[in-house]
Formats: C-alpha cells, structure tokens, sequence
C-alpha cells in the first residue's frame, strides 16, 4: 500500500463497501524499465501507454516495469485512508492511497513461461487449450490461462518419451543422493548411539536432550535410506521397458504409482485417456542470435474475480468502480481488437 500527494479540494469521491475511492482522480504512470531504452520491455509500453485504455488514466495508477524477460503493467486503484466520515467531496488535508492491482504480464522470447509446476527437471504437463484471443491460441496450465503471440509454425512444446522421463528422474535422484555424506548410515547411527551411552554414564539429562535432538537427525537419515531405494527401484523400471515402450511418449498421473506399483507416475499407452503427456518447452522456437521479438506470452490477473483472475472472457462486466475498477480496465483492453491487431505485428 502506497501513499500518494493529497487530493484536491472538493475532489469527488465514491464510498464502496465502506472505503472510498477516487475514479475520477487523473491518474499517475509511472515507468520502472531496467538496463537502457531499447529492451523489449520499454520499447513495447509506448504502444499501450497510448491506447485509450491507459492514454488518460483516471481513478487508478498506471506501474509499468520490465526489461528484455517481461513487461508487467500494474493498475491500482486509488483510495481514501479510513479515519473521517466522508460523503461526496474530499477533504483536501485526506491522504491518498493505493493498493497492489490488477496486472497484464507480457514475457519475451521464453517458451517455458507457459507453463507452471514442472514434474521432473525441465518436463511439464502438456498444457490443455481452451480458447483463442484475437486469433492467437490460449492454454491452460494447470494454474492459469495463458495467451501465446508467435509468427513460427513450430510446436510449442515437444513430447517426452518413456525413457527421458525416467532418465531425468534417475539423475535427480543421483544428484541427491551425491550431495549426501560419504560417511554410511550405519555409522552414523552407531556414533550417535556411542555418544548417548557415553553421555548416560555421566549426565543423564544431557544425554536425554541429546537422545531428542538427535531424533531429527535419524528421520534424516532413514529418509535417505528410502532415496537409495527409489534409486534401484527407478532403474529397475527402466530396465524392465521394453524397446518400444522406451521410445513410446510418456503419459503421467500421480494416481499411477498406486495402480501400476510404480515411482515414476507413468501410465501404459493403453490407459492415456486418464492421463496428462509430459512434454518440453519447445526452445528452438527462439533464434537467439536475432534480436527482433519473436514470442510473447501474455498473463493477465484481474484481482476481484476470485474464480478466474486469468481469464478475462469470463469476467463479468461490473461498473468501474471501487477496486474492480483496474480489472475494468483490463478486461476493455482484452476486448480491443484493433489494439491487438497493432501488438500482435510487433512479434517478427
């Protein structure tokens, strides 16, 4: 929350659910843009800053920050501080604040920013679309929706088959285990035994206190014990693949590891149609050695619609006031089409 100059004298204010807002209060823009002038970030805003949504804006603060990975456009609206009794004109001596808002974040020439939680190292849960925007696909990633601006004819993603998934859970699996001390568990355990019963012979309450401190130690040590043991059993199911199934794409669900008796979540060919493909971000879709925009990926957050803050088809249509103010905002600028036409020709 952020403090802002005092309003004006006689400046309308609306009372919202016991707070009062200022929508018709000309609004500030503010420019945060790391690194110089000609990142993606600061040369894409000068487009929005003059679309009628945010050209002139009025109850609400424009925050636009990013570099060459985003550009996030933060809309907050502006409010009261509690205290007087307040009806239809402000007092000039009122302090006015604002509140983190709604947001459009827009990330540059990042395949993986599709996406959400990853299942193993860089494998993802193929994301499901739900819709198009102004001609440009919309997916779902298990969290949020997101819009997908791109000239390429390639896929956004590639499969995973079988055999890589286990492979990148096999190394994980490694690398934990290679982080570890050399020293094995049973010799820990029998130097925390040796020094309990040392410690019994000559300070029983000390040895008490070290018996309960080392209890975090033990769980330590058996759960690695349980690592080694998915370790063999990951390479195990390896090696049972036969050559077909190895090259075959992977298909995850949590619920495998219970019906099939499995630690990795793969479930058979046979059985897909209950489960979720594991893919990669397709990273070949960037060039990196050019430097023109080539991928956009646009979030949107609209902060009141607790159901689906990521989806602006589905907003409904509220008068701009209060705090839906910004996500009003946001959800007319959705609905620009002639402003994407103009954002959309800005990837190469």
């Amino acid at each position: 929350m952020v403090a802002q100059q005092n309003p004006s004298l006689k400046e309308k204010g609306l009372v919202d659910e016991g707070v009062t807002f200022l929508p018709h209060r000309k609004g500030e823009v503010i420019r945060e843009f790391s690194g110089d002038n000609n990142c993606y970030a600061a040369r894409l805003f000068p487009l929005f800053a003059q679309c009628r949504e945010f050209s002139a804006p009025h109850g609400f603060r424009l925050t636009a920050r990013g570099d060459d990975r985003f550009l996030e456009m933060m809309l907050e609206p502006y409010f009261m501080e509690a205290g007087e009794q307040l009806t239809n004109e402000i007092m000039e001596d009122g302090e006015v604040l604002t509140k983190g808002g709604s947001t459009l974040t827009i990330y540059f020439n990042d395949p993986a920013k599709l996406f959400h939680l990853h299942v193993a190292g860089d494998i993802y849960p193929e994301p499901t679309q739900t819709a198009h925007f102004n001609g440009y696909p919309v997916y779902f990633n298990g969290q949020t929706e997101s819009t997908i601006i791109a000239r390429t004819p390639q896929p956004l993603w590639v499969s995973v088959t079988q055999q890589q998934f286990l492979e990148v859970l096999i190394a994980e699996e490694e690398a934990k285990k290679g982080s570890q001390p050399t020293v094995t568990n049973d010799e820990n355990l029998r130097e925390i035994e040796q020094t309990y019963q040392l410690l019994l012979k000559t300070d029983k309450e000390a040895a008490a206190e070290f018996k309960a401190s080392m209890a975090e130690h033990t769980a330590a040590l058996k759960m690695e014990e349980t690592s080694t043991d998915m370790l063999t059993m990951l390479r195990d199911e390896l090696n049972r693949l036969t050559p077909v199934e190895r090259e075959s794409p992977a298909y995850y669900s949590i619920g495998a590891m219970e019906r099939y008796g499995n630690l990795s979540g793969l479930v058979p060919a046979a059985d897909k149609a209950w489960a979720t493909a594991l893919v990669h971000p397709n990273y070949s879709l960037v060039d990196k050695s050019n430097k023109s925009l080539q991928l956009m990926v646009l979030r949107w957050n609209l902060t009141t619609d607790n159901e689906n803050p990521s989806i602006p088809r589905l907003y409904p249509n509220k008068q701009s006031t209060g705090y839906a103010i910004a996500d009003q905002r946001l959800w007319e600028l959705y609905n620009n089409t002639e402003f994407w036409k103009q954002a959309g020709s800005c990837v190469r």
